[in-house]
């Protein structure tokens, strides 16, 4: 839930809560009401309140809780797209997360390694970009004759991690690493790639990398 969200229930509560306390319980709003033109001060925050709840309810109908998430300025910064780099040994892979309101629409990773020194795309034994099919990884770098020599599976590694970390993004709630606390500690525009430059920098993890990017 958005600290937007949070504030909205508060108002609502208190500007209706009280003028309704003041109808059930006159007693306790006795003393101010000698004072303060109470009828009319209860009328007009019920009226506020009933307005508040209103425009909550179209909020949470529209699904702003990711689409829209308040920046420092009071701006809303639509998110609709996440882009980052996993490395595992000597390679990277370049991926990207298309997200909505409720939650993730589409993870992929691009079926190609890149140098983790000048971001080029490498070639494989075959003289053909991307990962060979076999169970060992063996690339070269046509820029800066980088090679990368990763056993196991690189690739599907490679996807698997990059879920995990988009969902711990987008699914967590209140952690540095949570997608809203991202973006209030970005302080430029807010784009695809510096949302996982963001993370990267908060999460410790030698995985999460902005090695495929130039």
């Amino acid at each position: 839930m958005s600290r937007w969200t949070i504030v909205s229930i508060i108002l609502t509560v208190v500007l209706i809560g009280i003028p309704t306390a003041a109808n059930f319980y006159p007693p306790i709003f006795a003393g101010i009401a000698e004072r303060l033109p109470l009828n009319v001060i209860l009328t007009w925050m019920a009226r506020m309140g009933i307005l508040s709840l209103g425009l909550l309810g179209g909020w949470w109908a529209r699904g702003w809780s990711i689409d829209q998430v308040g920046s420092d300025d009071g701006d809303e910064v639509a998110v609709s797209e996440i882009e980052g780099c996993i490395q595992t040994g000597e390679s990277c892979w370049r991926g990207s997360a298309e997200i909505s309101s409720d939650g993730i629409v589409d993870i992929g990773l691009e079926n190609r390694a890149y140098c983790p020194n000048c971001q080029t795309v490498m070639y494989d034994g075959e003289s053909s970009r991307g990962p060979v099919s076999s169970e060992i990884g063996l690339w070269d770098c046509p820029n800066c004759s980088h090679t990368a020599f990763d056993e196991g599976h690189p690739y599907g590694d490679a996807e698997k991690l990059f879920e995990r970390h988009i969902r711990q993004i987008v699914e967590s709630e209140g952690e540095e690493y949570s997608l809203e606390n991202l973006i209030d500690g970005i302080d430029r525009d807010v784009t695809p790639r510096r949302i996982w430059e963001q993370y990267a920098s908060v999460i410790d993890d030698s995985n999460v990398s902005m090695n495929c990017f130039p």
